[in-house]
This record gives structure tokens, sequence and C-alpha cells, in this order.
């Protein structure tokens, strides 16, 4: 293993990190998605939506600014990169098969902001200060199924591409 960081293997180390890349932000959005899942889908819990008051609904204007500022970051930083690095390694690949889950694991990356104006709306609702309490929760409700929907057609699909791809790099390299 020493042998591996030499400066004559510096070309290698590059592609290696180059062909692994978007699997590893694949991997990143797809906690990311799943952290929203938990952390907002916590506000639906029945001992709070149940509440007479409402606390998930008042709280919810303000929360869902401070979690979802960074979360653009991780959203920018996860699937833009990965888009443009399935891109570049679908160029680069001597496969047409793994050219393809290339492709296509870019295809979806880029499908994940096509629900952007959508969940956007929803979100704007979620957040929205005025009468706190049911409306916001009923926007979340609505929201949800759609993030379930947007992972299940466009997250979990363009990550199994790029592991796909990535899978058969590593396949092609122990031939």
């Amino acid at each position: 293993m020493p042998q591996l960081f030499r400066a004559d293997n510096a070309h290698l180390l590059a592609t290696s990190l180059l062909c692994v890349s978007p699997l590893v932000l694949s991997s990143a959005s797809l906690m990311f998605s799943w952290s929203q899942d938990i952390s907002l889908g916590a506000f639906l819990h029945p001992s709070l939506r149940d509440d007479p008051d409402h606390p998930s609904g008042k709280i919810l204007p303000r929360y869902l600014p401070a979690f979802m500022k960074p979360g653009i970051w991780g959203i920018g930083l996860t699937y833009l990169p990965a888009t443009v690095l399935c891109i570049i390694n679908g160029l680069r690949s001597q496969s047409n098969e793994i050219r393809r889950l290339y492709f296509a694991g870019s295809g979806l990356s880029i499908a994940h902001f096509c629900w952007g104006p959508t969940m956007f709306a929803i979100l704007r609702r979620i957040q929205d200060p005025q009468n706190p309490g049911v409306l916001n929760e009923e926007a979340l409700e609505a929201w949800l199924p759609k993030h379930h929907t947007r992972t299940l057609l466009v997250n979990i699909p363009a990550f199994a591409c790029i592991l796909g791809a990535t899978l058969g790099l590593v396949a092609e390299g122990l031939k």
C-alpha cells in the first residue's frame, strides 16, 4: 500500500478519485434525503400533530429556514458535482454499458432539479409565518409524499446507475 502514494502514481490516483467521486456524492445526497425525511417527518408525529396547540405548525416557519439554508448547500455540493463528474466519466469510459450508466446517473441527478418548482412552492407554504399551525402542518403533509416519490423515482435510481457504473469500472480494472 505505501507504494500507491508515489509521485509516479499521481495519474492513477487522480483517475481513481474521478471514478469513485460520483458514487460518494450520490451516497451523500441519499443520506441528505433520508435526513430530510427523518427530521421533517418528526413534525407530523401523532404526539405533535394531534396536539390542539399544533406546536409543529408553530415551529415549522422558524425551523424550516434554519434547516434548509445549509441544506441547499448540501444539494448543490452533491447533485451538481455528481452530475458533472458522471458526464466526465461517461465521456472517458471505454465500455458502452458503463458510459450509459454514467449518463443515466447524470440525467437522473438533473431530474432531481425538475422537482424544484413544485417542492419550493410547498416549502414556502410550510415556512409561511402567517397563521402558523394547521396550514403549515398540512403543507408538510403535502411535501413529504412528493419528497418520497422524488427519492424513489430519481435519487435511488441515480445512485443505482452510478453504483453500477463504478462497479463496472472496478470489474474492468480487475481484468
